[in-house]
C-alpha cells in the first residue's frame, strides 16, 4: 500500500481519536445518560474539550482536499518522493496541530496549522508535475 494511503488512513484515524476525546469529555462531564440520550443541550466542559472540538471541526475543513489530493496522485500514478513527504508532513503537522490546539497552545498550533498548508501545497506540485 502506498505511502500516501496509509496517511489518508492516518488523518482519518486522527480525525476519529479528536471526536472520541470530545465525546468522552461530555460524557464525562454529563454523564452516560446524557451521551445516550438526545443530547438536545450542551454539557458545560472542561477547556481543552472545546479545544479538542475544534480542532476536530479544524481538520474536517482541510481532509476533504486532502484525500481528494491523495486519491487523484495514486489513481493517476504520481507517488513520489514528493508525494510521500507531502502526505507526512500533512500528517505529522496535524497530528501537532491537534495536540497543542488541545493543550492550549496558540502560536504553536498556527505554525502547524501552516505547515500542514505545506504538505497539501507539495501534493499540488506533485499533481501538476510534469
Amino acid at each position: 500500500m502506498p505511502n500516501e494511503l496509509l496517511c489518508l488512513i492516518a488523518a482519518n484515524g486522527l480525525y476519529w481519536l479528536l471526536g472520541q476525546l470530545t465525546a468522552t469529555g461530555k460524557t464525562q462531564a454529563a454523564g452516560t445518560a446524557w451521551n445516550m440520550g438526545n443530547r438536545d443541550t450542551e454539557p458545560e466542559v472542561a477547556p481543552w474539550v472545546k479545544r479538542a472540538e475544534r480542532a476536530q471541526k479544524n481538520l474536517l475543513e482541510s481532509l476533504p482536499l486532502f484525500s481528494a489530493l491523495l486519491i487523484s496522485v495514486v489513481l493517476l500514478h504520481k507517488e513520489s518522493s514528493q508525494s510521500c513527504w507531502g502526505a507526512t508532513i500533512f500528517v505529522l503537522a496535524r497530528v501537532a496541530h491537534a495536540a497543542v490546539y488541545t493543550l492550549g497552545i496558540p502560536v504553536v498550533r498556527s505554525l502547524a496549522y501552516v505547515v500542514s498548508l505545506v504538505g497539501i501545497g507539495m501534493l499540488v506540485s506533485t499533481l501538476f508535475a510534469g
